[in-house]
């Protein structure tokens, strides 16, 4: 009661009354509102699936934290605003995630210091151009986006005096943060001595708002950036004051009585905070003592809304249309399990969302579910209706001119003197702002709007980006042999675009020549390299060239017509989008699709034939079906026309992701004609996937229970036998990158007395060891004189798919008796395959290894060389849970987890000499730097050479080691865990904690240290975003890292819901147990210019 009345008096405050204190807003609110729960910060484990993790926090908590934090930023934020030449107005801050976002908002809002949030979207031109027009005095980034702000404010350095302040938040750890602040809430609080107070009329629209206080800059915002450069926009308290409490709250409750906003609310908040909408929602949770739960990343994925929904009974979804888009899909797919909607019908009353049009079947799906739909539009003039439409607000109706446009059709422009204009956004020479929006009544009287375009042709795409193509149409029509060109895409997955070429500059045979054509796409390249990725044309697909005697339709100043051009060839257009996306084909079939597709439902040749068309192979071509479709050149847009073929021919939705998770013909095929009677959502895949993967191990994990005994501890020493003194070894993998280094090791060592090498090749096993050193830098001496004078290598041909290894009863006995210890270097490496290729050709051999190393008396040490891929949510030195989602949802990866508790098991219940060496990765050896070029990291530098871009990974940590270093830390490694050197056995049987071995590099580097090191060897490139990087990627087949463009999304997107935050592995033990990792060098600028000539003389590079 007293909450409801608390509200009721909130309703009745006018600007003037707001105004004087709205910076401390948070302040005053959280003191009314302390034990309310603030925001329920959640986010996803690492692993698969809904594994989740949420931190509450009260007003409290938030309100410690802030006087923290503002008390340790007082002094630099404010002398540097107060003291700057050019006299600085605000601090920016560049971060994606949400909880950072609100808390430096807060906190600079405490200290009364406007700020400006920057969309991470932005290239680093729009970045330092806005940082140039508002005069920053500091920018604050998130740890992801350090480099870029630093590499921004030292351009801006160069070409002017602005003296900008960086820093970098990459500590940001909101468990230890809101420790320090409950520790010294004893503290004396942060206090700024507030403006002179200047009360302001009585009523919230008041004639008299212009005021000292009203008229205060308290954000600064950006136009959406899909102009060539974004322009600051400067949003004062008045403005604010109308948005989140007028608009947001106010209109709302008492419109819609019967759902107003109270203190019990709780809003899923899904919208970045450096647009309007997303700060309007968000302050108007804190205006009535609401809670928020926000997520970690941002889109969330649907299954996480409804979970979160479920879990914390929200009752208000503040989102875009492209999520609730996904929603709606989402739900259809489940619609044997109804309670995917039935959460939404009970729980979520109020649904607010904007930033694009809403497809009429989505507000009819949420609407049919008893859901109150509030459409907000606009950044400066907000509306808000229950329809999907828009309908002004009565008090600030008045403010809006609707200007003639066309039949029935009004441009909205608004006064200069509305209350919700931003300050200096006129562009009319009265003040008034001309919005470029055309809108038209719908019914006619009904005082419903709905919005039908922009004057400015601003394209609104299906997935609600927005594309500006004034500038590439710039960059096109440049050339002399083109007239004209429009770009198209609104409402379309993808940018096309309409050509008219100079007929008086080309010739005139009736059509363009090829050289021609040539010409063409190479300028629509041009202009692709500085547009967003969103808004780059697929070239030659998406590019329509008018036959000569076509025209686009002109105005009398020659500018094109689009409305008009769109009319004009519609036919065309639909047929370019259709071949594209829908995969029409010249094919000589003279059956309908609908014919062709009821007669060939199940017919697997007709998936083959697909998959030709789309990678433009003969219908003879023989596919391999157990071969990813990537290696045979799929990219990512032929996965989406491959993806939409299915879908028509076969009747069914098909995931975006479909390919990526099923890329060969085997797994197409499998889970096409499964999907034909069981609709599974990707959630639902990948617990079938881990599923399958944890039934492999448990198979393995039966057999070892009754293939092996367990072995007496301390077995060597019981039978009376003398300690071993040398050991005999079989090294798989020999000829790779770290078992040639491993190979020398042993050469070298007098521990070791042989070594048998398996290798595949029978004809030219030991010629292959020599290339494999010769091909690193090695002497051949040791090697040669290891093998044919001391008889110390000796290279044998195994076949892993058979229990006896392909060997006779007399060699398997021979080899068993003399062989004291095997490493497993050997590993297939592919990124593509699942889990069952590797359990075919690598798991089930190193089980026949398992077996033939077994002995009651004397077991052979068997050492593993895992990857830390195998663990990527885990960093202690011990077995991981036995759950596959901590290891990372590739094959490869999987394949290790299998392998890792294969070995706990028998070296905790069968006492068996088991040991893990988890690998990070390597880079070049010490002396020459030679790096294996099929690996990731070369291919990134090559490819990124080629592309003049590198892909700004902050969140990489570089433990990497040099590859002979890691080799030396290894076989130490082997020989500190035999039971043989003292008679005594420094692994603990039994033990599995003693079994696991982190071989990276404990003194780290950041990502940054190794781009600068590139640089300073030369190599020229911009850094970007990894989506920037990945986009730009795809347009380049020929490219080196294009081969590993499925793992790269992956490995680099960070809001993929696959992708592993990659932690600091812990290497204490190790190094204990290894001293030696303690001095591990690091990848500097020597090693790496060894590394770059030698892919320089291989021509990598």
């Amino acid at each position: 009661m007293e909450q409801q009345q608390q509200q009721n008096n909130l309703l009745s405050f006018t600007i003037g009354e707001y105004a004087p204190y709205y910076f401390q807003l948070f302040d005053r609110q959280a003191s009314r509102y302390k034990e309310n729960i603030f925001t329920r910060y959640y986010y996803q484990q690492q692993g698969e699936g809904i594994s989740l993790e949420c931190r509450v926090i009260t007003y409290r908590e938030m309100q410690q934290l802030i006087h923290f934090i503002a008390a340790q930023w007082k002094d630099t934020f404010l002398s540097s605003l107060y003291t700057s030449i050019k006299g600085s107005t605000c601090v920016a801050f560049l971060s994606d995630n949400p909880l950072q976002s609100i808390i430096t908002m807060l906190t600079l809002s405490k200290l009364e210091i406007p700020y400006f949030p920057i969309s991470t979207g932005n290239s680093k031109a729009a970045i330092i151009h806005l940082l140039d027009k508002t005069n920053v005095s500091y920018i604050i980034a998130g740890k992801k986006y350090g480099t870029m702000t630093t590499e921004c404010v030292q351009q801006l350095r160069k070409s002017s005096s602005c003296e900008i302040g960086i820093k970098v938040w990459d500590d940001f750890d909101i468990g230890q943060l809101l420790a320090e602040a409950t520790a010294s809430s004893n503290l004396p609080m942060t206090t700024i001595t507030p403006y002179k107070v200047v009360a302001v009329g009585k009523n919230v629209i008041s004639d008299d708002n212009a005021t000292e206080e009203a008229n205060r800059n308290l954000t600064i915002l950006h136009s959406s950036g899909t102009t060539s450069l974004p322009k600051p926009i400067h949003i004062s308290v008045r403005c604010r004051i109308v948005g989140d409490f007028e608009m947001c709250v106010h209109h709302i409750n008492t419109t819609w009585p019967e759902h107003p906003m109270t203190s019990n609310d709780i809003m899923i908040f899904a919208l970045p905070l450096y647009h309007i909408l997303g700060i309007n929602l968000f302050f108007s949770t804190i205006l009535v003592g609401a809670s928020t739960v926000i997520f970690h990343h941002l889109p969330p994925s649907p299954q996480e809304v409804l979970f979160v929904a479920k879990t914390y009974g929200a009752t208000r979804l503040a989102t875009s249309p492209f999520i609730l888009e996904q929603l709606v899909s989402f739900s259809q797919q489940q619609q044997n399990h109804p309670s995917s909607s039935n959460v939404l019908q009970k729980l979520i009353r109020v649904c607010i969302y904007g930033g694009a049009p809403l497809r009429p079947y989505v507000y009819d799906f949420f609407k049919s579910k008893g859901i109150l739909m509030l459409n907000v539009y606009g950044t400066t003039v907000v509306s808000i209706s229950d329809r999907n439409t828009i309908q002004p607000y009565k008090k600030l109706f008045p403010y809006f001119i609707l200007e003639p446009y066309g039949d029935s059709t009004y441009h909205v422009v608004v006064r200069h003197d509305c209350p919700s204009l931003a300050t200096g956004v006129g562009n009319r020479p009265n003040g008034d702002y001309a919005t470029s929006d055309l809108i038209k009544e719908y019914p006619k009287g009904s005082g419903e709007w709905s919005i039908v375009g922009r004057m400015d042709d601003i394209l609104v795409m299906k997935t609600g980006e927005k594309t500006n193509p004034t500038p590439m149409e710039k960059v096109i029509c440049n050339e002399d042999f083109i007239r004209n060109c429009t770009i198209i895409g609104k409402d379309k997955e993808c940018t096309g675009v309409l050509v008219e070429l100079n007929v008086d500059n080309v010739s005139m045979m009736g059509r363009p020549s090829k050289q021609l054509i040539s010409k063409v796409y190479e300028v629509i390249r041009k202009a692709n390299k500085d547009a967003p990725a969103h808004s780059t044309i697929i070239v030659p697909n998406m590019v329509y060239i008018l036959p000569l005697h076509k025209r686009l339709a002109t105005t009398s100043k020659g500018t094109v017509r689009r409305q008009q051009v769109l009319f004009d060839f519609e036919q065309e257009i639909q047929y370019m989008y259709d071949a594209f996306l829908l995969g029409l084909t010249t094919s000589s079939s003279t059956k309908s699709p609908k014919e062709e597709k009821k007669e060939n439902i199940g017919n697997e040749n007709l998936v083959r034939q697909l998959i030709a068309q789309v990678l433009d192979r003969s219908s003879s071509w023989e596919l391999d079906p157990k071969i990813s479709l990537f290696d045979y050149g799929l990219d990512s847009l032929c996965a989406l026309q491959l993806q939409h073929q299915f879908a028509i021919h076969f009747n069914m939705s098909i995931p975006t992701n479909f390919l990526f998770e099923h890329s060969t013909y085997h797994a197409i095929i499998q889970e096409l004609f499964y999907f034909k009677h069981e609709t599974k959502t990707h959630q639902q895949q990948k617990e079938k996937w881990y599923h399958q993967t944890q039934t492999i191990l448990e198979g393995y994990l039966q057999r070892a229970e009754s293939d092996f005994l367990p072995i007496p501890k301390k077995a060597s020493q019981d039978d009376g036998s003398e300690p071993q003194q040398q050991h005999t070894i079989l090294l798989t993998g020999a000829t790779g990158s770290l078992g040639a280094f491993l190979l020398r090791e042993m050469i070298q060592s007098s521990n070791v007395k042989k070594i048998y090498c398996w290798i595949h090749d029978t004809t030219t096993m030991m010629h292959r060891l020599e290339a494999s050193f010769q091909q690193r830098g090695m002497d051949l001496t040791g090697l040669l004189q290891a093998s044919f004078s001391m008889d110390k290598v000796e290279v044998i041909s195994l076949h892993l798919d058979s229990p006896d290894l392909g060997l006779d009863q007399v060699m398997y006995a021979k080899l068993k008796k003399e062989i004291t210890m095997i490493q497993c270097c050997g590993w297939l490496v592919d990124f593509h395959q699942p889990i069952h290729h590797y359990d075919r050709t690598c798991i089930q051999g190193l089980y026949y290894l398992l077996q033939f190393s077994y002995h009651d008396t004397h077991p052979m040490d068997v050492h593993f060389i895992s990857s830390i891929s195998a663990t990527m949510v885990l960093i202690p030195e011990k077995p991981s849970p036995q759950d596959p989602r901590v290891a990372m949802p590739i094959g490869y990866s999987q394949s290790k987890y299998i392998v890792e508790h294969l070995f706990a098991y028998l070296s905790k219940h069968k006492n068996m000499p088991c040991f893990i060496e988890r690998m990070g990765q390597v880079c070049g050896d010490l002396e020459h730097g030679i790096w294996n070029t099929s690996e990731q990291y070369p291919l990134l530098f090559a490819g990124g050479a080629s592309l003049k871009m590198m892909p700004d990974m902050k969140n990489v940590t570089i433990d990497w080691l040099p590859v002979d270093y890691a080799a030396r830390v290894i076989f130490e490694t082997m020989m500190k865990t035999t039971i043989s050197q003292e008679g005594s056995n420094n692994h603990d049987q039994g033990d599995e904690d003693s079994m696991i071995y982190h071989i990276v590099n404990p003194n780290r580097l950041s990502w940054k240290n190794v781009l600068d090191a590139l640089k300073v060897c030369g190599m020229e490139f911009n850094v970007v975003e990894p989506q920037i990087w990945l986009d730009t990627l795809r347009q380049h087949q020929e490219n080196q890292a294009y081969r590993l463009l499925p793992y790269f999304d992956i490995y680099l997107l960070p809001n993929n819901n696959d992708q592993k935050i990659l932690t600091v592995w812990d290497t204490k033990k190790t190094v204990v147990r290894v001293p030696s990792l303690a001095n591990a060098p690091v990848l500097d600028v020597d090693l790496l210019k060894k590394c770059l000539s030698s892919w320089k003389k291989v021509g990598f590079l």
